[in-house]
């Protein structure tokens, strides 16, 4: 049979709606081993593995189940375990995939938590990429203010990817 990648496109589309109705959605997380701590009960886990059933379930997406094996999957958590953001860590500290419950944009009330996360060690830069891009968190979700001090203390995550692959 002929590759149909519209017919493709609206599969995927239709599998990502179905997860989003998972009954579970909202629930517990999977264990994840805390990286970032803050005084609220929230913090950020590793998940130490590349795909996480459990995630997918309680945050309604796939739980990076096309993940390469060297991905790592990071998730912030309340005070109860249960899982508000997924970033996904494709390698040596370069996020990819960054969103909310539904592949959302990560709302704003968030983004207090995601600056504490790429101003630690555990990330160097973002590539972006994954399931529809467009909702990855992007730094120019930052207010101005917030991007120019985040981007001071970490000049590198300001970089393009055509900057990475190049070295310039």
């Amino acid at each position: 049979p002929k590759f149909d990648r519209y017919k493709l496109r609206d599969e995927n589309t239709k599998w990502h709606q179905e997860l989003s109705r998972s009954s579970v959605v909202g629930t517990k997380g999977a264990w994840g081993k805390p990286i970032i701590k803050f005084p609220n009960g929230w913090s950020w886990v590793d998940l130490e593995k590349h795909s996480c059933p459990i995630e997918g379930a309680t945050m309604g997406h796939c739980g990076n189940s096309g993940g390469k094996t060297n991905d790592k999957i990071l998730s912030l958590r309340d005070e109860k375990n249960v899982p508000h953001l997924t970033f996904i860590d494709v390698g040596n500290g370069a996020l990819g995939e960054m969103k909310g419950r539904q592949n959302s944009k990560p709302k704003k009330e968030y983004h207090q938590y995601i600056i504490k996360l790429l101003e630690s060690p555990y990330v160097n830069k973002i590539l972006g990429g994954g399931h529809n891009e467009i909702n990855n968190f992007n730094l120019y979700d930052l207010d101005e203010d917030e991007r120019n001090k985040l981007i001071e203390k970490k000049p590198n995550l300001n970089l393009t990817t055509t900057d990475i692959v190049t070295g310039k």
